[in-house]
Formats: C-alpha cells, sequence, structure tokens
C-alpha cells in the first residue's frame, strides 16, 4: 500500500465506491454526506443529510441510488450522485445501525439498536419489519438469493430469518461478544464475520459448520472490510491499516497512521483503493498494489 491522497473530512463513520469507481461517497458524525470524484478526489456535492450520525450507507448496483441510515431513526433514499432526497423511511424510533443492499431485487435493509430488522423498496414501500433480537442489532446481510436475512451484534450470534416473512430458520454463536463485521459470499455459499474479539471466521452455510478462523489482533480492531474479489480484507487498529492474504491467512502489508482512532474502509471495486476514514478530520485514500 502506499498513500495517494489526504482529504479534509468530519469524522468519518461510511464510506462506498461507486461501482465504476469514478465515485466515492463518505458520511459521518456530523451529519454530512459528501461524493467525490476520484479522477482528481475533488468534492461534487456536500449535504447534511440527517438530523444526527450518518452510521451506515450503500449504494445500489446500478449506482443510481443511495441509501443511507442514520442515529435520527431514519434511513433515506437518495438519487446518486446528486443527492436529492426521493424518499425517508423509519421502522421505530431506534438508531440505524446497519444497512444492506439486495444483490438480487430492489431492496434494501436496515437493522437497529432495538433489535429489529427492517425493509423497503427504493420507492419507501416497506417490505419487511419484525424483532430479530433482544440487543443491539449491528450487522445485517441478505442470504440465499435475498430469501433469508442474517444479523448479528450484542451476544455474539448469527441469526438466520426468512425473508420477507420474518420466521427464524436457526442462530449460530459465533462469537462471544459481539458481532462488528457480517459479510455474505454467496457464490462460495460461505459467510465471514468479525467478533468482537478480534476472531475471523469463515462459515459453510450448508449446515453453518465453521471452516476456518483466526486471531486477526490482540489489539482493539476497529473494522474489518472485506473484499472478496481480491482476497484480502483491510484491518484497522489504533494508528494502522493492514492488509490480510484471506487465501494464505497471512499479513501481507501495513501502513502507520498518525490517527489513533480509525473508524470505516471501502474497497473499490477493482481493489486498487482503498478509502480509509478516521476520527482526525482525514480521508486517506490508498492505492493497493
Amino acid at each position: 500500500m502506499h498513500l495517494l491522497q489526504t482529504l479534509e473530512h468530519p469524522y468519518t463513520l461510511a464510506a462506498a465506491f461507486s461501482r465504476d469507481g469514478t465515485r466515492l461517497v463518505t458520511a459521518g458524525m456530523n451529519n454530512d454526506l459528501t461524493v467525490w470524484q476520484t479522477a482528481n478526489w475533488s468534492r461534487e456535492a456536500h449535504i447534511n443529510a440527517h438530523d444526527k450520525s450518518v452510521n451506515a450507507l450503500a449504494l445500489r448496483l446500478d449506482g443510481s441510488v443511495l441509501v443511507t441510515g442514520s442515529s435520527d431513526c431514519t434511513a433515506s433514499i437518495r438519487l446518486f450522485p446528486g443527492l436529492e432526497e426521493r424518499h425517508r423511511v423509519r421502522d421505530r424510533k431506534k438508531v440505524v445501525s446497519g444497512l444492506a443492499m439486495s444483490p438480487d431485487t430492489g431492496l434494501f435493509a436496515i437493522c437497529s439498536y432495538g433489535g429489529r430488522i427492517a425493509a423497503w423498496d427504493f420507492d419507501g414501500q416497506s417490505v419487511a419489519g419484525f424483532k430479530a433480537s433482544r440487543g443491539n442489532l449491528t450487522v445485517v446481510a441478505f442470504w440465499a438469493n435475498s430469501t433469508q436475512i442474517l444479523a448479528g451484534g450484542l451476544g455474539g450470534e448469527l441469526t438466520i430469518w426468512s425473508f420477507p416473512g420474518g420466521e427464524p430458520l436457526g442462530a449460530v454463536p459465533a462469537h462471544d461478544i459481539a458481532l462488528s463485521a457480517l459479510k455474505s459470499d454467496g457464490a462460495n455459499g460461505q459467510v465471514w464475520t468479525l467478533g468482537y474479539e478480534g476472531q475471523l471466521k469463515v462459515w459453510d452455510a450448508d449446515g453453518w459448520h465453521l471452516v476456518r478462523s483466526a486471531k486477526l489482533s490482540d489489539e482493539r480492531i476497529t473494522g474489518c472490510w472485506l473484499n472478496l474479489e481480491r482476497r484480502c480484507a483491510a484491518v484497522l487498529t489504533a494508528g494502522c491499516i493492514r492488509l490480510f492474504d484471506l487465501d494464505n491467512w497471512t499479513w501481507v502489508d501495513a501502513i502507520e497512521v498518525d490517527s489513533n482512532v480509525l473508524t470505516c474502509a471501502a474497497w473499490s471495486s477493482d481493489g486498487a483503493t482503498l478509502a480509509v476514514g478516521s476520527a482526525d478530520r482525514r480521508l486517506r485514500i490508498l492505492a493497493v498494489d
């Protein structure tokens, strides 16, 4: 890795590249939403998107719609890249903590600190809403051609639900404390999870047995972003961005930065660029060889 660019940006909580790699969208603690043009890293658009922090965001696969989830308990559906809001939706008066786009249908789902999962289409029409946990949920993902939903949070349990019906289909005692990352790999029938304790695990969804696991760090991991196409993960710890090889389960690179609080990351679709947000008002853009 090497540092390409450092951009001034408030405390960043979420980021995503457009599929064609021409834009990066970022959001953060101060309610902002920013679109960057990656050709020269200039700001294309900037708005205050919510009344409180923007905790999660996701782009529709065709790049035409952006959805954001916030501590103001709402999700916003916007045109992209212009950021014109089309609909504002809310399930319950609880913080929206996680968000996922369906790869198969025109739907998105959120999870909340109230332990609920809810889903809408891009016209703001409610599709599902059900209680999935007694504790706070932090991660959510579509599974099985979007006929199922996976979720996790406090307690470390990975739960499986029918979609859109919301019937419980199973639970996996994945981690001891909490889930901090969840990635579905439908092409290989696998699901990846990261626990608060720093353990990365791969699950075979046919029977939900553990395929492989590794303790990534004894330090507090603030985030782990998987790039399954390039078979590597970006792992954030205090003052360091590390790359982990998902095929050989070894560390391959690291770069130290002058920030102890690294908050989020995003991969470009080709895996050649990594954006890393932090609490020091900087957004670091790195090239990955």
